[in-house]
């Protein structure tokens, strides 16, 4: 049986992003504790910041978008990404080993 985005409901398409997004956040879990298991917590973040970060840039490549948007330097966001940066730093301390 195959399900197209298209067919689905509104409630349907969000239940079933929200399926995805629970796969990978454990998918994510699974990746980091093995990857802390020989490494300190801050090369773990190191490792999955530089990571995420050439990931992204090369989408936005691929998509031929700016890789930094002219909004970057705004309070707003600048807010929102160190409450990430905080987020990621409290999230492997939390399950760190």
């Amino acid at each position: 049986m195959t399900i197209h985005p298209a067919t689905l409901s509104g409630e349907q398409r969000g239940s079933l992003f929200m399926i995805l997004a629970m796969g990978g956040f454990s998918l994510e879990d699974v990746v980091l504790k093995r990857v802390m298991e020989p490494l300190l917590v801050g090369e773990v973040l190191i490792l999955f910041g530089t990571g995420g970060m050439f990931a992204f840039a090369l989408l936005a490549k691929h998509q031929q978008q700016a890789v930094f948007a002219p909004g970057l330097m705004c309070p707003t966001l600048a807010l929102r990404s160190l409450c990430e940066i905080v987020g990621r730093v409290f999230y492997t301390l939390a399950i760190a080993p």
